[in-house]
């Protein structure tokens, strides 16, 4: 008899202690996607290239992923787990986080001081020369990245290919 089976979209596998049904965090949406697989989490770490403690951490809500682990968890996930700003500055924001690069990286690639990085990420001040050149370079490293991203009106989709 098949009783100890559990169906991988049934009722039976919803009532996992812990499954997140609405997710919140970005550890929650990977564990959601790992359940939902069936993968353990060695396995998802290892695609990750993160140790599988961490990932523990992540699913247990202790500590959110660094920028780094970024982009591998939106190609794990199919789509970006983490909302998007609409000003100018938090899309910004949103694109660089989805590149899995810091304020320092992208500011020496534009050739300006990451304190001015983050004022146009906190729309404080907005220098409309070097935002498209950030964009640029974020569009490039996002399809380096396999991860492709469309503009849609004002707001940027992205998600993995």
């Amino acid at each position: 008899m098949l009783r100890g089976m559990r169906c991988l979209r049934g009722r039976y596998f919803k009532a996992i202690k812990g499954y997140p049904i609405e997710p919140k965090t970005v550890g929650e949406h990977v564990k959601k996607r790992r359940l939902d697989l069936g993968l353990k989490q060695k396995e998802v770490a290892t695609h990750l290239g993160i140790h599988f403690t961490t990932l523990q951490l992540w699913e247990r809500g202790i500590g959110d992923p660094g920028v780094k682990s970024l982009p591998g968890i939106i190609r794990f996930l199919g789509y970006v787990p983490f909302a998007c700003d609409l000003t100018p500055g938090g899309r910004l924001s949103f694109l660089r986080r989805c590149c899995g690069m810091t304020q320092e990286e992208i500011a020496a690639r534009i050739e300006c001081n990451p304190e001015t990085l983050w004022r146009w990420e906190s729309n404080l001040t907005i220098s409309f020369r070097k935002h498209a050149m950030a964009k640029d370079i974020f569009e490039k490293e996002l399809k380096r990245l396999g991860i492709r991203s469309v503009v849609i009106g004002a707001i940027n989709c992205v998600a993995a290919t």
